[in-house]
């Protein structure tokens, strides 16, 4: 894990407090949460993977296979690290949820004029074992390139937070069918990669 991980993200107690108190629904991001080494890896692995444009009317992005699949020997590294049940027994003390070893993950990319409109993630039944949603960031984004991933408020219909892509920070949340939000439309041609998929649980 130390080879992964920044190390203060292994041993800070406020994580789960922080976690179950955020508004408008449960959530926590962790900054630098990999190890900068493993990052500059893992960012140049990744987009070397094939993107598929998928496009419907809830949203318009590139998506490679899962993860699991690929033929590059350090992201096969990484799903071993990120399946491993250390890494899994530190996102279950965070958000209190019991989950299964076999999260999905994939890879993502948006650019100019992408979008994914508001959508709590439980699209069919079969979704009803998400339990929680990660996003990891590998770009940086400025309000002026759009992008921004925002929760809305499931009373007042309205965005409540709002986060930019910050490189190498992983953004962890409840899903639930409160959990609503969606990524802003991206408004300049610059990339926004992240890998992104759920911890299932029963």
């Amino acid at each position: 894990m130390h080879q992964w991980i920044s190390s203060h993200h292994l041993h800070d107690s406020s994580y789960p407090h922080s976690f179950l108190s955020a508004l408008p629904f449960p959530h926590i991001i962790l900054p630098h949460f990999l190890t900068q080494h493993m990052f500059t890896k893992l960012s140049k692995a990744l987009k070397k993977e094939s993107f598929t444009f998928y496009n419907s009317d809830l949203y318009q992005f590139r998506q490679t296979q899962s993860l699991y699949t690929s033929q590059n020997t350090f992201i096969k590294s990484f799903c071993s690290f990120w399946t491993s049940p250390e890494l899994l027994q530190l996102i279950m003390q965070i958000t209190g949820k019991k989950i299964n070893p076999s999260p999905d993950i994939s890879g993502f990319l948006y650019t100019h004029t992408d979008y994914l409109l508001p959508h709590d993630d439980h699209v069919t039944e079969e979704d009803s074992t998400r339990k929680i949603a990660y996003i990891y960031y590998l770009s940086n984004f400025t309000a002026s390139d759009g992008g921004q991933l925002d929760f809305f408020d499931s009373t007042t219909q309205t965005v409540a937070r709002s986060y930019l892509p910050t490189e190498n920070s992983l953004l962890l949340f409840d899903v639930s069918k409160s959990s609503f939000h969606q990524m802003r439309e991206i408004l300049t041609p610059k990339k926004r990669f992240t890998i992104t998929g759920w911890f299932h649980g029963h």
